[in-house]
């Protein structure tokens, strides 16, 4: 008999109640204006100087946050269906393009082209600070309204502005959401098919 499992018992939409997000946009701008008013009472600029190594460092704690997540999705659902594969079998390591591979070929979840193209700019992005000591080419494409916030340096040296950091952690929860009602959806047609099925 094959075992049936409702999304609560997932328990997937718990992650799109976590408060990870709002902490990290919360303390980025606590920091943020910290510095702003430090600035204002010495005289200094402090806050300019800082703000890219500020906006990136919390932005690789975003990045790193929804990866997590994401590999949580994947490797719940892949218990409950008694799948033997996880996402660190697929290619692109333990990280976001793993879960993604996992998501796509192996839970066979259709994820939105334009959500996800935004999200792999994010982490490219993210990934120019990690792999390149913050240095790129050329800033990714597809960033949408966050591309305001972005610029290179003559040198290749990304340069972020405040608010990148809020608007990305609303993005990447955001995507997490996106995910979770897909594999909702999926979930039900499922469980339709099986109903369905039991009929005839």
């Amino acid at each position: 008999m094959v075992k049936k499992y409702s999304a609560e018992f997932w328990e997937l939409d718990s992650l799109l109640d976590s408060t990870q997000y709002d902490q990290i946009g919360h303390c980025v701008a606590l920091l943020q204006n910290q510095l702003e008013s430090f600035d204002e009472r010495n005289k200094t600029e402090h806050s300019a100087s800082f703000e890219t190594l500020i906006q990136a460092s919390f932005l690789i704690a975003t990045v790193a946050q929804m990866e997590h997540n994401l590999k949580k999705i994947c490797d719940v659902i892949a218990e409950k269906r008694n799948l033997t594969i996880r996402t660190t079998d697929m290619k692109g390591a333990n990280g976001f393009q793993s879960c993604i591979t996992f998501l796509g070929k192996v839970l066979q979840i259709p994820l939105p082209k334009m959500d996800l193209k935004v999200i792999r700019a994010v982490v490219d992005l993210r990934n120019g600070w990690v792999h390149n000591g913050g240095y790129l080419a050329k800033i990714p494409n597809n960033l949408g309204d966050l591309a305001k916030h972005v610029e290179l340096a003559p040198d290749g040296q990304i340069k972020i502005a405040a608010p990148f950091v809020q608007y990305a952690c609303r993005l990447c929860q955001s995507f997490e959401g996106v995910v979770v009602g897909a594999i909702n959806v999926g979930y039900a047609q499922l469980e339709e098919a099986t109903r369905l099925n039991k009929r005839t």
